[in-house]
């Protein structure tokens, strides 16, 4: 026994030596400890698991234990790593400037960022992993409409984007870009989904904000040609009457009807230059607009 002892690792020995005695103490016939021990072929310690059966004497004490050690280290080891990949993984999403969810084939969430746990809990009093929630009983209520095709349509394979246009609790829009990303196995089976939401809503402002200054550009053009076509026609009319006019003036020998002739002469005359002037103007407001240097 003190050969034994020896081989297990100095930090579990108090520990593998107390599990042993609470087992011997034990009224169930079932023995289970565990420990590292030295492997005479290694430097290393290796993981170990003893699964034994004890026998009882007449007086309720055990007096014998048969059963079996077995190397687990590579199990053990694999324990650890995958946990620490799951740390990692969990830090990765927390970091993240998305929402992050993983569900399964039912929709059951299986991992989250903190971002999103704590909205859970706030608006339904749950924490979703824990209970092992249903992504659309703890989602809000305008993502449900479309949340069953896009998650059916990746659990099909596909990877699906989507846009969604919400109001928050606090009463302002918000833009999400959702993404459903179907997880493989080994075997090439589906066996969850990632769903991520991006906040887009700046990116979704300025679109807005775009669109809108094209189409102000457009009707601004619009009217600028509208103006410039009636200014074309301001000029054209009297600039008409002028030529015709003069033409008048110089086939009339009456005085009296030459009088007339000059009088609308300088009428056409008086609206042609009233044209040029307020032409001169708009060229002239162009021309500071376009040296103005406008801040919001």
């Amino acid at each position: 026994e003190e050969d034994f002892r020896k081989l297990i690792h100095p930090k579990d020995v108090d520990q593998a030596l107390k599990r042993h005695s609470d087992n011997l103490k034990d009224k169930n016939p079932y023995y289970f400890n565990f420990y590292r021990l030295h492997h005479h072929n290694d430097k290393e310690y290796r993981h170990y698991e003893v699964y034994g059966f004890k026998t009882f004497d007449d007086e309720g004490k055990a007096f014998r234990l048969i059963g079996n050690l077995i190397d687990v280290d590579e199990k053990t080891r694999n324990e650890k790593l995958v946990k620490e990949s799951k740390k990692h993984l969990q830090a990765m999403i927390n970091n993240s400037f998305a929402y992050i969810l993983l569900l399964d084939t039912q929709g059951r969430i299986l991992m989250a960022d903190n971002l999103s746990i704590r909205i859970i809990k706030k608006n339904y009093g749950v924490n979703p992993i824990d209970s092992k929630s249903l992504f659309i009983d703890v989602m809000p209520l305008n993502f449900k409409n479309t949340f069953a095709h896009e998650f059916n349509e990746a659990l099909k394979g596909k990877h699906v984007k989507k846009e969604i246009e919400r109001v928050t609790n606090e009463g302002y829009t918000q833009w999400l870009e959702a993404k459903y990303t179907p997880i493989y196995n080994e075997e090439n089976t589906i066996i969850s989904v990632l769903v991520s939401f991006h906040d887009i809503t700046e990116t979704k402002k300025a679109e807005l904000a775009v669109k809108e200054a094209h189409i102000k550009e457009q009707e601004l053009g619009k009217l600028k040609t509208n103006i410039l076509s009636n200014f074309s026609h301001e000029i054209r009319t009297p600039l008409n009457g002028i030529l015709t006019i003069t033409k008048l003036l110089i086939e009339e020998e009456n005085e009296k009807e030459r009088k007339k002739l000059l009088k609308l002469l300088k009428e056409s005359e008086d609206r042609l230059l009233y044209t040029l002037d307020n032409l001169s103007n708009f060229s002239e407001l162009e021309a500071i607009k376009s040296n103005l240097n406008l801040k919001k």
